[in-house]
């Protein structure tokens, strides 16, 4: 059986070590403070050492080209002595990354051929098969045409220029600025959306997967955002007056963009 502890914790080996410190001096006290006076003096008489005496050598530091050469140096040295183990993981790296990119072809188009027996031209109909387990791409192109509709309900089931058209007169005859920022606020959430949703797709069934549907819906997103966004700005910098004056000259950015003829407001 081991002797046990006598001490449990740091403070009470601390507490422990300064007693035994104490009870030294108070019993060696004479030979101590002797020792203490001799070196006093000695010191006195023959001046303290000086800086450079003391001082311990100070090696060079080194440039950042010499730097650069000792650690090719030591790379050097570590390949060597560890070659085969690099060479391993290098190849079991190339390995796990050949791997992962044929497991990520994850879709494939398949093309048929049809000949039109009145006209006997060719038809090309190309189909979109996963390779994957688990929901088909339709459920996608389904999410597709539900956000379609949510940005055509947000226009009002109507054209961009139509809607930005209605939102500059709503604007001109009710004097309420707030109806600019309310027009302009669903699409940055819509286009949020939208991009969530191609990075699904992106994610799912990687390089090749259609993204036609959804850049349209990021591009008509973006056009709206930019004109709806110079209206706003146009009548911070130059108010309500402003604002109509370039709106009956027809310099609006959405005006030029659509070249648009200013409606007949009796304002």
């Amino acid at each position: 059986m081991g002797r046990p502890k006598l001490y449990s914790t740091k403070e009470e080996r601390l507490a422990a070590a300064r007693k035994r410190s104490q009870e030294h001096y108070y019993r060696n006290q004479e030979s101590i403070s002797l020792a203490r006076r001799t070196r006093y003096t000695t010191l006195k008489s023959t001046g303290p050492p000086t800086r450079a005496a003391s001082a311990k050598r100070r090696k060079t530091s080194l440039s950042d080209e010499e730097h650069k050469v000792k650690n090719r140096l030591k790379s050097q040295r570590y390949y060597e002595r560890n070659k085969s183990n690099i060479r391993q993981k290098r190849q079991a790296r190339r390995s796990a990354a050949n791997a992962a990119h044929v497991s990520y072809v994850p879709a494939m188009y398949t093309l048929t051929v049809h000949i039109d027996t009145n006209t006997h031209q060719h038809l090309y109909n190309f189909r979109y098969e996963s390779t994957h387990s688990g929901p088909a791409f339709n459920s996608w192109e389904q999410h597709s045409s539900y956000l379609a509709e949510q940005i055509s309900s947000a226009l009002g089931h109507a054209s961009i220029d139509v809607f930005l058209e209605k939102v500059a007169v709503c604007y001109l005859t009710g004097k309420d600025s707030e109806a600019l920022g309310q027009a302009y606020e669903p699409f940055e959430e819509l286009k949020r959306r939208v991009w969530d949703h191609q990075h699904v797709i992106l994610n799912r069934f990687g390089a090749g997967a259609p993204l036609r549907e959804t850049m349209a819906m990021v591009s008509n997103l973006d056009l709206i955002i930019d004109l709806a966004s110079d209206m706003i700005a146009y009548n911070l910098g130059h108010g309500y007056d402003g604002f109509l004056d370039y709106y009956e000259k027809g310099y609006l950015q959405y005006q030029r963009v659509y070249d648009l003829v200013p409606s007949d407001l009796d304002l």
